[in-house]
């Protein structure tokens, strides 16, 4: 509903109602040995092979929301909004959370000290604070639910599968954001903002003692903070009537903290996923830290941690390796602190340009594939990578790899971690629009328009495996993101 009083106070008013019903209702069957590809039905297997899967999971979501919008003789913005969300994923005392959202703005050339300014063609202020909540997880994380199991004298059997688990609840995200967005001599946009976003009740699995029966069970396991700036800058170089060329730049920098962990804990490492959570500390990797390799005896080495391993520490080095032993902070963020991209778009009488680039600058990745490799030891009956030739002997003594004849081997440690920073042609589209004063004095073709587009056609990285752009820690067995080329025509009747 929207309405104005004494025409300068303007006013929309928002109410809103929204259920979601997620329904995943599956079966699968296969079988393997099959002798003939005419053969189609799975009973042509091999009898021990045979295998049926099927599932069904629901959860619903029930949300009440609000909102206001108000603006005063088009200077002043000011909105609120708030809502309440029930999701079945969470426990009866935990089902609903509310969150909300205030925000203003002040258009800062519209006021009449900057009436007349020529070179300020606009000029806003922008603050907004605000809370969201986050249940990505699995259905039924807070039941305790019952599995089947292995025959138990020669009868089917139910165990626990999962204990019950109701103080799970919401995540949530609390967002502060300042901005300030302007455009000069009607050819520069400028925009800087600054935010702080902190995450509480993070929802993410617990690995659990095997003792207790249970590998892992979800938990709300702490605080995060993220807070940074982000710049775009755009320029019109050139333009004219049949002629333009634009650049743009985008730079965002994150600076990460974690701020608590579940149980008044004061660091939580994931083992077996490379990484660690420590209070008033970035997300870090946790690993052996690779020496080299002994020039001596081809051997390989490793740093010995020091009393405190959340402390990267490379003095002392061992030749026996001990994973738990050895692990410590390698001095690398999980999460890379700075993305950007640039853009260069032009045109002239019909031709078009366009040109996307994407960088990524602090970023590390575990190249996981090179354990298996390049191991030809541990690996002797896998294709192995052109580079463990360069193996240690008495006359290659600064060699990247040991000594292979005495057996050694390449261990999971930071000699697989890489700076995986990339320079990347995202997209390029050229295209070029006919004139219409070619089509002749016909009538049934209003326009043509011809088009190439080349997607991550250009990347310049140190990264040795198959792609740096991997949204992950580590990448294995991934095929990465592809080259495409794209031809287009476009008739307009």
């Amino acid at each position: 509903y929207s309405f104005d009083i004494a025409s300068d106070h303007n006013f929309v008013l928002l109410a809103g109602h929204e259920g979601v019903l997620n329904h995943n209702d599956w079966f699968q069957a296969s079988s393997q040995g099959i002798t003939d590809d005419r053969l189609i039905n799975l009973n042509n297997g091999v009898q021990s092979t045979y295998k049926m899967e099927e599932g069904l999971s629901q959860s619903k979501f029930l949300s009440f929301f609000g909102r206001l919008d108000y603006n005063f003789g088009n200077k002043y913005f000011f909105d609120a909004s708030v809502r309440n969300d029930s999701s079945s994923r969470f426990g009866p005392k935990n089902r609903n959370a509310t969150f909300w959202a205030v925000g203003g703005m002040w258009k800062i050339k519209n006021e009449g000290f900057l009436a007349n300014s020529s070179w300020i063609n606009d000029l806003n202020l922008k603050v907004s604070y605000g809370t969201q909540g986050n249940a990505s997880i699995g259905d039924y994380q807070h039941y305790a639910l019952l599995s089947s199991s292995t025959d138990y004298a020669e009868g089917a059997s139910m165990i626990v599968g999962q204990p019950s688990n109701p103080a799970l609840t919401w995540e949530q995200q609390n967002l502060l954001t300042v901005a300030l967005n302007t455009r000069l001599w009607n050819k520069v946009d400028l925009g800087l903002e600054y935010y702080h976003r902190t995450t509480s009740s993070m929802l993410m699995e617990v690995p659990y003692n095997y003792t207790t029966g249970f590998s892992n069970l979800y938990a709300n396991v702490g605080g995060l903070l993220n807070q940074g700036v982000d710049v775009t800058l755009g320029v019109d170089i050139l333009r004219g009537k049949d002629y333009f060329l634009r650049a743009s730049t985008t730079f965002n920098y994150n600076a990460e903290k974690v701020t608590e962990l579940f149980n008044n804990l004061d660091r939580w490492e994931m083992v077996g996923y490379g990484f660690a959570y420590v209070v008033g500390k970035p997300v870090s990797f946790y690993a052996p830290i690779f020496a080299g390799i002994d020039p001596e005896d081809g051997m390989p080495m490793w740093y010995l941690p020091g009393e405190n391993v959340d402390e990267t520490t490379m003095n002392e080095t061992t030749k026996v390796y001990d994973e738990a032993g050895l692990t410590q902070n390698t001095g690398k963020r999980l999460n890379a602190p700075i993305y950007g991209g640039f853009n260069l778009s032009g045109g002239w009488r019909g031709i078009s340009v366009q040109a996307d680039f994407a960088y990524v600058l602090g970023k590390t990745l575990v190249n996981n594939d090179m354990y298996f490799y390049a191991n030809p030891n541990q690996f002797a009956g896998m294709n192995q990578h052109k580079s463990v030739n360069d193996f240690w002997t008495p006359e290659n003594t600064d060699a990247t790899y040991p000594d292979w004849s005495k057996g050694a081997v390449m261990q999971s440690d930071t000699h697989m971690y890489e700076n995986a920073n990339f320079l990347r042609l995202k997209n390029l589209q050229v295209a070029y629009d006919v004139p219409r004063r070619l089509l002749g004095n016909q009538q049934v073709i209003n326009g043509i328009k011809v088009s190439f587009t080349g997607r991550n056609l250009f990347t310049a990285t140190k990264f040795s495996g198959i792609d740096p752009e991997v949204d992950s820690n580590l990448t294995y067995g991934r095929a990465g993101n592809s080259k495409q080329y794209l031809f287009g025509l476009e008739i307009t009747f």
